[in-house]
């Protein structure tokens, strides 16, 4: 199963195998899931969160080893996960309740599944995640529907931030 399949993301440089757009759906579709869980009971729950990273990582292993014969990108996806869980701990620890760990721990199936694509994706994806859920809060408390004081659940926007980045992935590598 090493077929390629059609050219995704911004210039469409390489096409991806089937493993990876397996990986894609099941990465997508998980925080499609999560975001509407989260935006209605401020809540990620751990099952959903970690039914999705089981999906995705045996997925992108055998990408990596047997359609694409990169190995490295299992060392980058660890990588990855490891430091945006570090990131979103600091964040969880410095927010003083602001932040849960249910992003904490979404945020470790971001950096894994963006990981695989390399460093730049990994990092644009969480950057791009706190700059649209700084967008969206701001948004919020301008319409008057928060105060600066309210929880605003932050997955709908780490999810957003993640699939642009994964969309554009081939022009950050």
């Amino acid at each position: 199963m090493q077929g390629r399949v059609g050219s995704p993301g911004v210039g469409g440089r390489g096409a991806w195998n089937a493993w990876e757009v397996g990986a894609a759906v099941v990465f997508t579709g998980g925080l499609g899931w999560l975001s509407w869980i989260d935006a209605r009971t401020k809540r990620l729950p751990r099952r959903l969160i970690y039914a999705t990273a089981a999906g995705v990582a045996p997925l992108l292993a055998v990408a990596a080893l047997a359609a694409r014969h990169e190995p490295t990108r299992l060392a980058w996806m660890a990588v990855c996960a490891a430091a945006c869980v570090a990131v979103l701990l600091l964040m969880y620890a410095v927010s003083r309740g602001g932040f849960g760990d249910g992003d904490v721990r979404l945020g470790g199936v971001i950096g894994l599944t963006l990981g695989y694509f390399g460093w730049r994706v990994a990092a644009m994806g969480l950057t791009l995640g706190f700059m649209v859920g700084a967008v969206g809060g701001l948004v919020a408390v301008a319409m008057r529907r928060v105060t600066l004081r309210s929880p605003i659940p932050f997955g709908p926007f780490m999810a957003a931030g993640a699939v642009v980045a994964l969309a554009l992935q081939p022009a950050l590598r």
